[in-house]
């Protein structure tokens, strides 16, 4: 029973709250990328911990957007020019 109560009390005062709206503002606001889509590429980790880079190089003012553009695409050259080389070793 109480349960039942905690969980028309809670539904109740959801509705309350989508009625009056949201008001978001912004403490601070720290320029990202755009999204990029990694596809079925299984670098998910390599898109994770590029994107913390960028966000923080941009947090810390070290970079720019222009200048972080590429960086997503040299990591990924890299990584094929690095299978290539060792493609023979993993046969």
């Amino acid at each position: 029973m109480k349960s039942f109560f905690f969980s028309c009390l809670l539904a109740a005062s959801a509705m309350t709250a989508s009625a009056q709206g949201y008001q978001f503002t912004d403490v601070c606001r720290v320029p990202v990328t755009p999204v990029k889509n990694q596809a079925s590429t299984g670098t998910c980790w390599c898109f994770a911990t590029t994107s913390f880079m960028e966000a923080e190089l941009l947090r810390m003012r070290k970079a720019t957007l222009a200048n972080i553009a590429m960086t997503m695409a040299k990591i990924i050259v890299l990584q094929l020019i690095h299978i290539l080389l060792t493609y023979d070793e993993h046969l």
